[in-house]
């Protein structure tokens, strides 16, 4: 029986691409997978369980590019991370499953030709605004990425590291991208100069730093509770894509400290450890 598994990771948000020049992003050590195998007829399975739009989207792209029927397979996705809170699963899950697609089928996609189908899907499916190419290429591919929204391509890729723990805050609630209305949020050329300066020159924080202070006013509702989180201790608050989950740097004295004071006064957030993907899909 024919069976296929790819896995990748998440990202966070350095540079926000919604109606922006650049998006840019790095991947984090999250395990989002895809497993296909032959089936009797075509099944799908989200866990969690989720709409199939976004699996759908994918293999109408795919059987659309490639001019295949795609049929008797079973797809099963698995992902530690809820949808609908900007944590870049729509991008994680439809990379992983073109991947798959491309190894079971034998399609021999290249690393661009996984991203472009990925974020056409994810437009597709209504579950990302832009296609999100930076955090697909991050998500898939590890290491920082930052990608020009016209071309759709990675435009600087590296490996980094950062000294502090890396935490994501998730809240219950959701962000229906839909509701989003991206036309009035340009990020002015000379802030995007601004943040694409500070991360050519490794000023990771200070870049993350610039695009929470611009975004989250206007794409999270509850953004002053920012302000308020940044008064524990720790190093960084960011928003993550529109949000609403936030993720923060912490320095590894404050890690207890800061999880207990979460604990206290934010328990609407799950708090989850984790680290930086390493750049492992060099394109």
């Amino acid at each position: 029986m024919k069976y296929i598994k790819t896995e990748v990771g998440s990202a966070i948000t350095i540079l926000n691409a919604i109606y922006a020049d650049f998006g840019a992003a790095i991947g984090i050590d999250i395990p989002i997978s895809i497993e296909i195998r032959e089936s009797d007829n075509l099944v799908i399975t989200t866990n969690p369980e989720n709409s199939p739009d976004l699996i759908n989207a994918c293999l109408e792209l795919v059987s659309s590019e490639s001019h295949i029927t795609i049929e008797n397979i079973e797809i099963s996705t698995y992902s530690p991370l809820p949808s609908q809170r900007g944590l870049k699963t729509s991008s994680a899950i439809s990379s992983a499953l073109i991947h798959a697609l491309s190894d079971y089928y034998d399609l021999q996609y290249s690393i661009p030709e996984v991203i472009l189908l990925a974020s056409a899907a994810s437009i597709r499916a209504g579950v990302s605004i832009t296609g999100a190419y930076d955090d697909a290429y991050a998500s898939y591919c590890g290491g920082m990425v930052i990608t020009e929204t016209i071309t759709k391509m990675p435009v600087h890729h590296i490996d980094i590291k950062l000294d502090d723990q890396l935490m994501l805050l998730i809240p219950n609630s959701i962000l229906v991208k839909s509701d989003i209305d991206i036309s009035r949020y340009y990020m002015d050329g000379e802030e995007q100069k601004m943040i694409i300066k500070n991360i050519m020159d490794k000023n990771i924080y200070e870049a993350i730093r610039i695009n929470t202070a611009y975004y989250a006013p206007k794409l999270f509702p509850n953004h002053s509770i920012i302000s308020e989180l940044s008064k524990l201790p720790c190093e960084l608050i960011g928003l993550n894509g529109a949000g609403p989950s936030l993720f923060v740097l912490c320095a590894n004295k404050d890690i207890n400290r800061f999880i207990i004071s979460m604990k206290e006064s934010f328990p609407e957030y799950e708090i989850m450890k984790t680290s930086l993907k390493p750049l492992y899909r060099v394109f």
